[in-house]
């Protein structure tokens, strides 16, 4: 858990500094950033119909991912952190249920996951708008995003791990408390210079068919996996 809390820590660091360099002028990432995104989808760039498009790909990307389950287990590394399950979702089905919450955000929001964002919006809150001020809270509906990670999600692995029985055992060892705050602040700054996150460039980017979320979910989950195997366990 304090490892959680100094990662939250760089998260939000990152943000602040973020948010100080566009006050300065240093730093511009926010005026183009939707008129990119809507240049990279790919039903605007090759003029085809969503519906049909999403679809397909979303059937190839299920398949694949119950593939990649099949070919290694989910259980071998339930086994490996030390978790105890009554019962197991495939990391497959979980990201599928992650996948669906796009629907009410933009229902409810007209606005796409993302965790960076909430960041910033606790930065601009806390801040008054000095920093970040193109997020700050001022309807129940900019605050969708902030809701759905810093609470909706805390309460749905709450309620997941009650109703499936699950025991979760800590690592025995944890990490320095830099190293978390350094990865943190880095995972916020680098997704901001970006203009997304793995939650906005990579699966709402997905989900609007934008081609540089694939390459951009691709490049963190890759960078994540050689950064845990570089590290000395």
């Amino acid at each position: 858990m304090k490892d959680a809390w100094w990662v939250v820590a760089g998260a939000v660091a990152g943000a602040a500094i973020q948010g100080a360099l566009e006050a300065t002028g240093a730093l511009d990432v926010k005026h183009k950033a939707k008129e990119n995104f809507e240049s990279q989808m790919l039903d605007q760039r090759f003029k085809f119909d969503y519906s049909t498009a999403a679809a397909g790909i979303g059937l190839a990307a299920c398949a694949a991912a119950f593939g990649l389950e099949r070919a290694f287990p989910h259980a071998a590394d339930a086994a490996a952190l030390n978790q105890r399950w009554s019962f197991t979702l495939l990391p497959s089905v979980a990201g599928i249920i992650v996948g669906l919450n796009q629907v009410p955000l933009n229902m409810f929001g007209n606005i796409a996951n993302g965790a960076s964002t909430s960041v910033e919006n606790i930065v601009a809150t806390l801040t008054g708008g000095v920093l970040c001020k193109q997020h700050v809270i001022d309807s129940l509906a900019r605050a969708a995003q902030l809701l759905y990670i810093w609470v909706g999600t805390p309460l749905g692995v709450f309620l997941a791990m009650r109703a499936l029985g699950a025991e979760y055992a800590a690592p025995s060892a944890l990490q320095p408390a830099w190293r978390s705050f350094l990865g943190g602040l880095l995972m916020t700054l680098g997704s901001r210079v970006n203009q997304a996150c793995l939650c906005g460039g990579g699966i709402s980017g997905a989900s609007h068919l934008n081609y540089v979320g694939f390459v951009a979910a691709a490049a963190f989950f890759g960078g994540g996996i050689a950064t845990t195997m570089a590290i000395p366990q």
